[in-house]
């Protein structure tokens, strides 16, 4: 960005410069719209997120087939990604709240006119019971909602965190059809920590302990300092369903989301 705001100051000559600045001029626009421009791209597959520990790089979409050898065991891949598909519909939770709360945000962001077409629609949808136009509000807000979650709204996201488990939920409308992956890990980790798990947290759960097993020589159930280890699977986790293109992390204008191939 930094580099296309250079050369879009000093190099006005060069061809692709010169449709930029032609574009922005008929958007009357500046060059921060350049980064929604990018974003879009990339939530319609044309650019990829390279992922890695500490950078996010961006390449050129290449036509890539799932990879078929993996050490995951298939009942782990299906236990993560119904999890994912699971957390995605809790993430309702937090519509609801928009919706209640501020649906002026929502209006705002489906009439953005550099969002997706199918995402605003389903924006749309969402606002279309209400009898008056929604008043704006200020463009941050804090408080209780049904009095069991702490809410965090601002433009074109909410999160609403429960007071008894910490447990967070956050809804992007960048897309509804994902699930944001810090809400998600906060609710995987939550539920590590039931004494009654769900069928897929569980069979997760066993793996991690086959993993750290035979990785570390050390029992996440009983060593003082097992449960430190259970980042080390979850990353491993997550980078053998990226790299077998099950599922793709989408940075976007508000957070990464996950998206199930």
């Amino acid at each position: 960005m930094n580099n296309l705001a250079w050369r879009l100051k000093n190099e006005p000559d060069d061809p692709y410069i010169k449709a930029c600045n032609d574009w922005l001029s008929n958007q009357q626009t500046d060059v921060d719209t350049v980064k929604k421009a990018i974003f879009r791209l990339i939530e319609k597959g044309v650019l990829n997120l390279g992922q890695s520990s500490y950078s996010c790089v961006m390449v050129k979409k290449e036509d890539i087939s799932p990879k078929q050898n993996t050490s995951l065991p298939q009942e782990v891949v299906e236990a993560a990604l119904n999890a994912i598909m699971d957390y995605r519909e809790r993430q309702k939770l937090a519509i609801a709240a928009m919706i209640e709360l501020r649906p002026d945000f929502v209006v705002e962001v489906a009439e953005d006119p550099y969002h997706l077409p199918e995402a605003a629609q389903r924006l749309k949808q969402l606002y279309q019971h209400l009898q008056t136009p929604p008043k704006s509000g200020p463009k941050i807000q804090t408080g209780r909602w049904n009095e069991v979650w702490d809410y965090d709204i601002g433009y074109a996201h909410c999160t609403i965190t429960n007071i008894v488990t910490q447990e967070p939920i956050r809804w992007s409308s960048t897309d509804p059809n994902t699930a944001d992956y810090y809400g998600f890990t906060q609710h995987f980790l939550w539920n590590l920590g039931k004494e009654q798990r769900e069928s897929n947290i569980q069979t997760i759960y066993e793996w991690m302990e086959d993993f750290i097993q035979r990785t570390h020589n050390i029992s996440i159930a009983t060593h003082e300092h097992g449960s430190n280890y259970i980042g080390t699977a979850w990353y491993y986790l997550w980078n053998s369903l990226i790299e077998q293109n099950l599922v793709v992390l989408t940075l976007t204008e508000q957070a990464r989301l996950i998206n199930i191939r």
